[in-house]
């Protein structure tokens, strides 16, 4: 998919958004990579709205993590916001990732996961982001 705005970006969230299944064992976890400025937290932004979450979400970039409570829409009961930019290299992260990803009806997102230093969970979705130039970015869901 293509996207020429941020208003595009929050439509494909909320569409990737009604695809997903909040699992009753376990986290619902998205994967988002992508260059920086390349959509991500504008993704997340749009999945935040399409859950009813009314405050403005931003990159946890220096609190690393965040919890957003969520009423039951579609199936989720809890966003969580990881952001683990701030993560590359370090030993270990603090963050109980084993916790999080055994949370039931909860949608983790997190950016940056290849500096997370642990496996995603089986199932994982991946949504890749790339620069097309001008405000164009292509948003890929695997």
């Amino acid at each position: 998919m293509q996207s020429c705005s941020r208003n595009e970006t929050v439509i494909i969230a909320t569409h990737a958004l009604r695809e997903l299944v909040a699992h009753k064992d376990g986290a619902t976890v998205l994967a988002l990579e992508g260059e920086l400025g390349s959509g991500k937290t504008t993704f997340v932004q749009g999945l935040a709205q399409a859950l009813g979450i009314t405050v403005h979400i931003v990159s946890p970039t220096f609190v690393i993590e965040k919890r957003y409570p969520v009423k039951g829409v579609h199936g989720f009961d809890c966003l969580v916001h990881i952001d683990a930019y701030r993560l590359e290299g370090s030993i270990s992260s603090g963050l109980k990732t084993d916790e999080v990803f055994a949370l039931p009806r909860t949608l983790v997102v997190i950016e940056w996961p290849e500096f997370l230093g642990v496996p995603l969970p089986t199932g994982a979705v991946y949504v890749r982001f790339a620069h097309k130039g001008g405000d164009c970015r292509s948003i890929e869901i695997a």
